[in-house]
This record gives C-alpha cells, sequence and structure tokens, in this order.
C-alpha cells in the first residue's frame, strides 16, 4: 500500500508545474491582447464622433435676415475706427491710401445664452452667419484688402465685430492754400441695406484712438475724430445710414520753400539788378534782363511736378506769378531807360532807376510776407 502523503505531494508539484506550464504559454498572448485593446480604445477616442457643437452654434436663417424687434427702436451699432497708417496722399487724382481697423459693436438678446440655452462666445462664426448692419466704404477707389475678421458673441448676445481693411479713397481736397494748406480726408461708411429707421451709427470713442504719426512723408496729422449725426444718404430709392470718420492733415512747406520760393528770389533779384546799372549800358541792361527772363522760363518748366493742376490760383501760384510779373516789369524798365538814354535824357533814366530799384524789391518782399504769413 502506497503512502498517502506521498500521493499528495505527488499531486501539488504535478499541479503547480501545470499552472506554470499554463501561464508560460498564455502570459505573452495576454500582454497582446490588452496591448491591443488599449490601442483599439485610444483610437476610438481620437476618432471624432458626432459635431454637436456645430449643430449648436448654426444660427437660424431667419434671424440672420431680419433685424431685431424689425418695428421697434431702430439698432444702434457702435463704429470704432483705430487708423494705423496713411500711406500715399496724392494732390492730382485726390485721394489717399488708409490702413486702419474697423470696430462694429451691437446688441442682439436674440444670440444671448438666456435666449439659446447656452453661450455662442466659443463658437466660430462669420459676418454672414448673423445679423449684421451690412457697413460699406462710400467713398473707396478701385479695389480693398480685407483681412483678420473676427466675430465674438457675448454671453448677454453683445455682438462685436472686427476687421483690418486696407483701401484707396477719394477725398476733395482744398489747395486754394497750397503748400500751407491743411487737409480733411473723409472716410466715409454707409448701410445700403438699412435706412435710419432701422439701422443708427454711433461714434465709439473708446475705440477710436488718435493717431499720433504716419509714414506719409510731407505731412502731419493733426486729428482724426469720428461724427454720428451726418446725414443718411440719399438715393432714388430710399435713405441709408451714413457715418463719417475725419483724418485732418496739415502739409509741411519746408520742401516747397526750397524748391519754390528760394530759386524765385534768386531769379527776381537777378532782375532787380537791372536798376542798378548805368542806362548808358543799355546792351548790358538788355542782357542781364533777358537772361532774368530765360531762367524763369526754365523755372517754370521745372515747377511742373511740384504745383497741383487745379482750376484755381493757389498760393504757391500766386507767389510765382508774382515774380514772373515782377521780372517782366524789369525788362520792361530796361527797355525804357535805355530808349531814353539813347535820347539824351541819361539823367531821368537813372532817376527811374533810382525810384524804382526800392519800390521793386518792396513789392516783392510784401507780396511774400503776406504769402507766407496769411
Amino acid at each position: 500500500m502506497q503512502n498517502p502523503r506521498a500521493i499528495i505531494f505527488f499531486t501539488a508539484n504535478l499541479a503547480a508545474a501545470a499552472v506554470v506550464y499554463v501561464l508560460r504559454k498564455l502570459l505573452p498572448l495576454a500582454l497582446v491582447v490588452v496591448l491591443a485593446a488599449a490601442f483599439l480604445s485610444g483610437v476610438s477616442a481620437a476618432t471624432p464622433g458626432p459635431d454637436v457643437s456645430a449643430d449648436f452654434c448654426s444660427i437660424p436663417k431667419h434671424l440672420t435676415r431680419i433685424r431685431l424687434n424689425p418695428d421697434g427702436e431702430p439698432v444702434r451699432v457702435k463704429v470704432g475706427i483705430t487708423l494705423i497708417d496713411i500711406i500715399d496722399l496724392n494732390d492730382v487724382s485726390e485721394s489717399f491710401k488708409v490702413d486702419f481697423v474697423l470696430n462694429l459693436q451691437w446688441q442682439d438678446p436674440r444670440l444671448s445664452a438666456s435666449a439659446r440655452g447656452g453661450s455662442l462666445e466659443s463658437c466660430i462664426l462669420g459676418l454672414d452667419d448673423l445679423w449684421n448692419p451690412h457697413v460699406h466704404l462710400v467713398n473707396r477707389r478701385g479695389g480693398i484688402l480685407e483681412q483678420e475678421q473676427d466675430v465674438d458673441i457675448a454671453a448677454d448676445g453683445a455682438v462685436r465685430y472686427t476687421e483690418r481693411i486696407f483701401a484707396e479713397l477719394s477725398s476733395p481736397l482744398d489747395l486754394h492754400d497750397f503748400p500751407f494748406d491743411v487737409q480733411r480726408l473723409q472716410m466715409q461708411f454707409a448701410s445700403f441695406v438699412y435706412g435710419p429707421e432701422d439701422v443708427i451709427f454711433v461714434a465709439d470713442d473708446t475705440r477710436t484712438p488718435r493717431l499720433e504719426s504716419i509714414s506719409q512723408s510731407g505731412w502731419d496729422i493733426l486729428s482724426n475724430s469720428s461724427k454720428d449725426n451726418v446725414p443718411g444718404i440719399k438715393t432714388t430709392i430710399a435713405d441709408h445710414t451714413h457715418f463719417n470718420h475725419t483724418i485732418v492733415l496739415a502739409r509741411k512747406p519746408g520742401y516747397y520753400l526750397w524748391s519754390i520760393l528760394l530759386p524765385l528770389c534768386l531769379i527776381v533779384l537777378m532782375a532787380w539788378c537791372v536798376f542798378w546799372l548805368d542806362p548808358q549800358a543799355y546792351g548790358t541792361q538788355i542782357g542781364l534782363s533777358t537772361g532774368a527772363v530765360f531762367s524763369l522760363l526754365a523755372y517754370l518748366l521745372g515747377l511742373r511736378h511740384l504745383l497741383p493742376r487745379v482750376a484755381y490760383l493757389t498760393r504757391g501760384d500766386q507767389l510765382v506769378l508774382s515774380g514772373m510779373i515782377l521780372v517782366f516789369l524789369a525788362l520792361g524798365e530796361a527797355i525804357l531807360t535805355s530808349r531814353l538814354a539813347q535820347r539824351e535824357q541819361g539823367e531821368l533814366a537813372r532817376k527811374i532807376d533810382r525810384r524804382i530799384r526800392w519800390i521793386y524789391l518792396a513789392v516783392f518782399v510784401v507780396l511774400v510776407l503776406i504769402t507766407i504769413a496769411r
């Protein structure tokens, strides 16, 4: 008869050996299964599911076409203009290029969190995805570059639209005081969809900072401000809500004083020397006067690119015209005194020279001072 304790010991060893064998065979397979499950779980988590937020962010079409309370008070739209730079101001075409940021803000309670059951603050929307006042530049010339558009909707339904714009605008210039002129450039905005009974533009001073300097050479910026009490633009169909932003620039006259006034003074003084020559030397007088006239003609040809081409006389034109008249008067006086000298009236010719020389100079100095100081 076998020993029971030996049988139990043998059976236990056999069972332990079997467990070790199974673990050694199945453990790698179990690890593979666990890793595969973890991988599939990560892939399923990374795969986007149904976009519930996209449905929530979509705004019904009727809310994008009809303004708030169509039969009630007009919507107040705050307009802020943040000027970045004035690039080019052209006297001939009466236009300028401007880089600025347009800020619009209005209230639409239909888009509030309480009305929709949730906030639209995290939604990415375009201006055409919601109701907007359709603001456009009226006096733009040619193309317009619109960039960096952004729409934000707060939980209380406040809509804020920001857009950076680069455009060429036309603005009539008053050049009567050239080159000492001050220009008021207009940026005109209007809604060609809504009239004053639907939309009112209000200047947002908090978003209309003053521009301190511009890169346009030859000009200083004095101020820039918005005006909201502007009569609507009237067409044959209806009135349209209108808004103006005015930029005031002052021309720096230094360049034009050196380019226009200094050469003109030299030519006038050249003609003035005629009065100091003896009338008996009439050949020298006529030659000097003629040289001053030819110098004036060359000077006038060089002025064509400096003076603005307008139908009226500017202060610069008046100064040049006055100098031209004085130069030709000096030529006429030289001819007169030379004729007197040839007729044996040299003393009378010298007397005329002595009196005219100071009157001539005084008239020119007074004209220059009036042109600069007025």
